[in-house]
């Protein structure tokens, strides 16, 4: 008698509504900076960690930015923001993912793929398998974020 084993295939289904936290790099054209982005609760916060902002967090919830840097706090509302600000930005990649990212994503060899526009412009995210994210680039104001692989 000869028996078979099947290897167990790792079923990852796509998930962009996970709250997370990672460092990554922004740059935007010839400038660039190293911050730490979060995600909570639909929530995305974007701290700063070099540069003369070192220190500046800001918060984008939706229709209000939080700007807070050096003691000081700002409030706004993000239509009347630069959709380029990375905390609107990244919220409204998050908020339209939320909506259908399954329908958007496209597997690739080390993860996920998804594509879409918001205000910032037409993106293309990259995810890797584990769940945490590997780029997002936002193709018309040419803005990359890249994330460093999360801590472990």
């Amino acid at each position: 008698m000869l028996a078979l084993g099947g290897c167990a295939t790792k079923q990852y289904t796509p998930d962009v509504t996970a709250d997370f936290e990672q460092s990554a790099v922004v740059t935007a054209g010839d400038f660039s900076y190293h911050c730490k982005i979060c995600r909570t609760d639909g929530t995305v916060t974007v701290t700063v960690g070099d540069t003369a902002a070192k220190g500046m967090v800001m918060t984008c919830a939706g229709t209000m930015v939080r700007y807070r840097f050096d003691g000081m706090e700002y409030e706004a509302r993000a239509q009347d923001l630069e959709n380029t600000n990375p905390a609107i930005a990244l919220y409204d990649v998050f908020s339209v993912l939320r909506q259908n990212g399954e329908l958007q994503a496209q597997k690739t060899q080390d993860g996920y793929k998804y594509q879409g526009t918001v205000p910032a412009g037409k993106f293309v995210l990259y995810q890797n398998e584990d769940g945490s994210y590997a780029s997002l680039h936002f193709l018309s104001s040419n803005i990359l974020i890249e994330f460093d692989p999360p801590t472990k």
